[in-house]
Formats: structure tokens, sequence, C-alpha cells
């Protein structure tokens, strides 16, 4: 059976905290110690205090992390084998390393995609206004014209989201399977 997670943080506070772990396991502190002395922001705190409360109870590292929302399954394996094999130092630094490049390359899909969206947006506002402007559509029939168009990019959006974290939290689900099996071409 799989283990499943739900990572809750963005790629760049991972990052952040794969960096942390790195560095205080390369300076020796015990776990328990390195995750009191993790500074995330605010708003991740209870995920750290879960995974700390999960480590009291007995849990590894591993594991309280993907209990507490933190870990991936990847990164649980990945982590898990570590510590048996010695000190996850290095595999702290490796995630830390591919959070951060994944953070900054879905910053530059986002920055790459502001204009496409821009002129897909003043494409839907322009091409009925002539008709608008020359009484043959009405207000009420424009503003359907626009938000029809946009109502399903939204939901298609928004599906496609859905579908790409549950795949994320889960590599090893239904849904994963059957999408690789998709023929691209």
């Amino acid at each position: 059976m799989a283990m499943q997670s739900k990572p809750t943080l963005p790629w760049q506070v991972r990052a952040e905290l794969f960096s942390q772990l790195a560095t205080l396991e390369r300076a020796g502190l015990p776990t328990d110690h390195a995750l009191a002395s993790i500074n995330l922001p605010q708003r991740y705190q209870t995920n750290l205090a879960a995974m700390r409360k999960a480590l009291t109870r007995g849990k590894t590292i591993a594991q309280a992390g993907a209990q507490a929302g933190i870990f991936n399954s990847l990164e649980t394996a990945l982590i898990a084998a570590a510590c048996q094999a010695g000190s996850p130092a290095a595999i702290y630094a490796r995630l830390a390393e591919q959070a951060a490049l994944h953070a900054r390359l879905a910053k530059q899909i986002r920055a790459k995609l502001a204009l496409p969206a821009l002129m897909l947006l003043l494409g839907l506002l322009i091409n009925p206004l002539p008709a608008l402007i020359m009484g043959t559509l009405s207000a009420g029939g424009y503003l359907l014209g626009i938000m029809m168009p946009l109502a399903a990019i939204t939901s298609m959006y928004l599906l496609g989201n859905l579908i790409f974290k549950s795949i994320e939290k889960d590599t090893s689900s239904a849904m994963a399977r059957a999408l690789l099996q998709v023929p691209l071409f």
C-alpha cells in the first residue's frame, strides 16, 4: 500500500524547510531540537507542530512529515531511506535544491503566461465591441459573450489544477495511473 501525504507547503517554503533541515542535521542537532529551531512563515507552524507531536509519539521523521502534510510520498520514501542509511543531510540538501528549482520554474511559467492571458482577456473584451457599438448586440449579450468563455477557461484551469495537485499528493493514485496511460500524440 502506498503512503499518502498531503503536502500543503508551497515549493519555496519547502525549499527553505529542507535547507534548514540539512544545515541543522550537518550541525549535529537531534531531530526534535532541529524542528524546534526551524523558522517558517507563521501559517505553516501548525504543520511543524503536528510533525513535532508525531515525533514525540515515536514516528520517524519521514512518517511524521508525511502525517503532518509536509512531505509528499516521494520525499517520505527518500528521507526514510536516507535515515536508514545514516544521515539524511544529503537528501535534505538535494530536496531543497529540487524544491527551489520547482518554485523558480513555476514563477517563470506564471510570468511568461501573463502576457498571453492578458491578450486573451483583451481579445474577449474587444472582439464583440463593434457589434455592441452598432447596436446589434445588447449589453447583456456582450457580458454573456465575455463571461461564458471566461467561465469555461476558469473551470478548465481549476480542473487541471485539481488533477495536478491530486497526482502530486499521491503519485500511485488511480488517476495518476490512468493519466500515464493516455497517449500524447
